[in-house]
Protein backbone atom coordinates (compact mmCIF):
# COMPACT_ATOMS: atom_id res chain seq x y z
CA UNK A 1 0.00 0.00 0.00
CA UNK A 2 2.97 2.31 -0.29
CA UNK A 3 1.58 3.81 -3.51
CA UNK A 4 -1.59 5.14 -1.90
CA UNK A 5 -1.43 8.84 -1.10
CA UNK A 6 -4.07 11.23 0.26
CA UNK A 7 -6.73 8.62 1.05
CA UNK A 8 -10.31 9.76 1.52
CA UNK A 9 -12.75 7.71 3.59
CA UNK A 10 -16.06 7.38 1.74
CA UNK A 11 -18.10 5.60 4.39
CA UNK A 12 -18.85 2.59 2.16
CA UNK A 13 -17.48 -0.82 3.05
CA UNK A 14 -15.96 -3.70 1.14
CA UNK A 15 -17.39 -7.18 1.38
CA UNK A 16 -14.93 -9.91 0.53
CA UNK A 17 -16.18 -12.50 -1.98
CA UNK A 18 -14.92 -15.99 -2.57
CA UNK A 19 -12.90 -16.19 -5.79
CA UNK A 20 -11.69 -19.27 -7.61
CA UNK A 21 -7.94 -18.55 -7.75
CA UNK A 22 -7.47 -21.23 -10.41
CA UNK A 23 -9.31 -18.95 -12.83
CA UNK A 24 -6.85 -16.10 -12.28
CA UNK A 25 -3.63 -18.05 -11.80
CA UNK A 26 -0.46 -17.44 -13.78
CA UNK A 27 -1.30 -20.33 -16.07
CA UNK A 28 -4.23 -18.48 -17.59
CA UNK A 29 -2.13 -15.61 -18.94
CA UNK A 30 0.49 -17.95 -20.32
CA UNK A 31 -0.25 -18.59 -23.97
CA UNK A 32 2.07 -21.58 -24.39
CA UNK A 33 1.30 -23.43 -21.16
CA UNK A 34 4.93 -23.64 -19.99
CA UNK A 35 5.44 -22.39 -16.47
CA UNK A 36 8.89 -22.02 -14.94
CA UNK A 37 9.59 -22.37 -11.25
CA UNK A 38 11.93 -19.46 -10.62
CA UNK A 39 14.05 -18.72 -7.56
CA UNK A 40 14.82 -15.02 -7.20
CA UNK A 41 17.08 -13.11 -4.82
CA UNK A 42 15.89 -9.54 -4.19
CA UNK A 43 17.77 -6.66 -2.65
CA UNK A 44 16.16 -5.37 0.54
CA UNK A 45 15.09 -2.16 -1.22
CA UNK A 46 12.76 -4.21 -3.45
CA UNK A 47 10.66 -5.62 -0.60
CA UNK A 48 7.71 -3.28 -1.17
CA UNK A 49 7.48 -4.40 -4.82
CA UNK A 50 7.30 -8.10 -3.98
CA UNK A 51 4.89 -7.49 -1.10
CA UNK A 52 2.30 -6.59 -3.75
CA UNK A 53 2.58 -10.00 -5.48
CA UNK A 54 -0.42 -12.11 -4.54
CA UNK A 55 0.42 -15.49 -3.02
CA UNK A 56 4.19 -14.91 -2.75
CA UNK A 57 5.93 -15.25 0.61
CA UNK A 58 9.39 -13.65 0.72
CA UNK A 59 12.01 -15.61 2.68
CA UNK A 60 14.19 -13.08 4.56
CA UNK A 61 17.96 -13.53 4.75
CA UNK A 62 20.23 -12.24 7.53
CA UNK A 63 21.70 -9.50 5.32
CA UNK A 64 18.27 -7.96 4.61
CA UNK A 65 17.85 -9.46 1.15
CA UNK A 66 15.13 -12.01 0.55
CA UNK A 67 14.39 -14.95 -1.70
CA UNK A 68 11.16 -15.93 -3.38
CA UNK A 69 10.03 -18.88 -5.46
CA UNK A 70 7.41 -18.17 -8.10
CA UNK A 71 5.81 -19.76 -11.13
CA UNK A 72 5.81 -17.53 -14.21
CA UNK A 73 5.11 -18.21 -17.86
CA UNK A 74 8.21 -18.99 -19.88
CA UNK A 75 7.77 -16.23 -22.46
CA UNK A 76 9.74 -13.23 -23.67
CA UNK A 77 7.60 -11.15 -21.29
CA UNK A 78 9.31 -12.85 -18.35
CA UNK A 79 12.78 -11.63 -19.31
CA UNK A 80 11.54 -8.05 -19.73
CA UNK A 81 9.66 -8.24 -16.43
CA UNK A 82 12.76 -9.39 -14.55
CA UNK A 83 14.98 -6.83 -16.29
CA UNK A 84 12.57 -4.12 -15.13
CA UNK A 85 13.94 -4.64 -11.61
CA UNK A 86 17.43 -3.72 -12.78
CA UNK A 87 20.09 -4.75 -10.28
CA UNK A 88 17.45 -5.19 -7.57
CA UNK A 89 16.97 -8.86 -8.42
CA UNK A 90 19.12 -11.85 -9.31
CA UNK A 91 17.76 -15.02 -10.89
CA UNK A 92 19.18 -17.95 -8.94
CA UNK A 93 17.34 -20.71 -10.79
CA UNK A 94 16.82 -22.04 -13.37
CA UNK A 95 20.24 -21.62 -15.02
CA UNK A 96 18.64 -21.39 -18.47
CA UNK A 97 16.79 -18.22 -17.44
CA UNK A 98 19.97 -16.75 -15.93
CA UNK A 99 21.69 -17.36 -19.26
CA UNK A 100 18.89 -15.70 -21.25
CA UNK A 101 19.02 -12.63 -19.01
CA UNK A 102 22.82 -12.46 -19.34
CA UNK A 103 22.66 -12.60 -23.14
CA UNK A 104 19.99 -9.91 -23.39
CA UNK A 105 21.81 -7.74 -20.83
CA UNK A 106 24.99 -7.93 -22.91
CA UNK A 107 23.04 -7.01 -26.04
CA UNK A 108 21.51 -4.01 -24.26
CA UNK A 109 24.93 -2.92 -23.03
CA UNK A 110 26.42 -3.19 -26.52
CA UNK A 111 23.55 -1.22 -28.03
CA UNK A 112 23.86 1.66 -25.58
CA UNK A 113 27.62 1.87 -25.09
Amino acid sequence: MTRMKKLILLGSTFEKREVNLDLISAGNWNSNGNLLEIQLLFEKEMKNVVDEWEGVTPFPLEDGRFMVKVLFPDTYWLVGFLLSFGTGVEVLNPPSLRDRIAVISREIYEKYS
